[in-house]
């Protein structure tokens, strides 16, 4: 296939790159500045400047391709607006041509899922609008009813993503553990979220952008863990002692913006559609990357 990816050099986009040159698919990919992202350039991949903000005005021809990933991911009304044109642009581009549009998904829009795993199996999940995330939910609901203008698209969802260089949350549990001395949870840190390496969740793209037919929602969740769990698996890694509870009265701030949903959330998930593709997580579990 010839691929085009929005994000080459982010965290996510960068290494679905890499698994789609493992699979010897030609790979266009659409970064800010090409000269200032020259370290995070892979070889045999053609990279073109450019801004999804502005990308209708880029003079690249979509239709070229045959599959168009948007991992660009950022946030804000501005950053919304532009994912919103980008979308329209290639479900306008690709309508009636069964050519596939893959999209990074983030499962915060789902809210809360319970200690019961959300299905990918049971169709079209349920978005609840959450405070924020209402534009969200439009632009995915969007591209998840664009099978009926011949656009086969889907959203590959992941939750607690880790694995090599940019993982945030890792990284803002680790820090926070080295700054306290300890390992928090709070409350009692029963909520349970979903897990996956980021190289697996790329090879999940792969494999869903091979299967002509295959659309909707699909959930990159290879394990999960309570919060309590991660906490000690963090204070394993930097040699602490056991986690330690707190409250979220007072620690509002303490893992930043992660904080809230970390602390009150589930977001636990079952990625049947996933394993129905042939996906089998291979990467290490949390415990070993850490």
């Amino acid at each position: 296939m010839k691929v085009f990816v929005t994000g080459a050099t982010g965290y996510v986009g960068s290494h679905i790159i890499k698994a789609l040159r493992q699979q010897h698919h030609s790979v266009t990919g659409l970064v800010r500045d090409t000269t200032r992202s020259k370290d995070k350039l892979m070889p045999g991949v053609h990279y073109v400047a450019g801004d999804i903000a502005t990308f209708e005005n880029s003079g690249i021809d979509l239709v070229a391709h045959d599959a168009v990933v948007h991992a660009a991911a950022s946030s804000g009304k501005e950053w919304m607006l532009a994912s919103n044109r980008f979308v329209d642009q290639v479900l306008t581009a690709f309508a009636g041509t069964s050519k596939k549009l893959a999209v990074q998904g983030g499962s915060m829009v789902f809210g809360d899922t319970g200690q019961r795993p959300l299905n990918d199996a049971l169709g079209n999940p349920y978005f609840r609008n959450l405070p924020g995330f209402e534009e969200q939910v439009k632009l995915e609901k969007k591209i998840l009813g664009s099978p009926a203008q011949g656009v086969q698209s889907f959203i590959a969802y992941g939750s607690l993503v880790y694995g090599g260089q940019g993982a945030m949350i890792p990284r803002i549990l680790k820090q926070t553990a080295r700054d306290l001395g300890y390992s928090p949870y709070i409350e009692n840190g029963t909520n349970r979220w979903s897990a996956v390496h980021v190289e697996d969740w790329a090879d999940l793209f792969v494999l869903a952008l091979e299967k002509k037919e295959f659309t909707g929602p699909v959930m990159a969740a290879a394990n999960s863990y309570s919060l309590r769990e991660v906490a000690q698996i963090v204070a394993n890694a930097n040699g602490l002692a056991g986690p330690k509870e707190v409250p979220y009265r007072g620690n509002e701030e303490l893992w930043r913006f992660f904080t809230l949903p970390l602390a009150t959330m589930n977001q636990y998930y079952q990625g049947q559609r996933a394993f129905n593709l042939g996906w089998r997580p291979k990467k290490p579990t949390m415990e070993r990357y850490f």
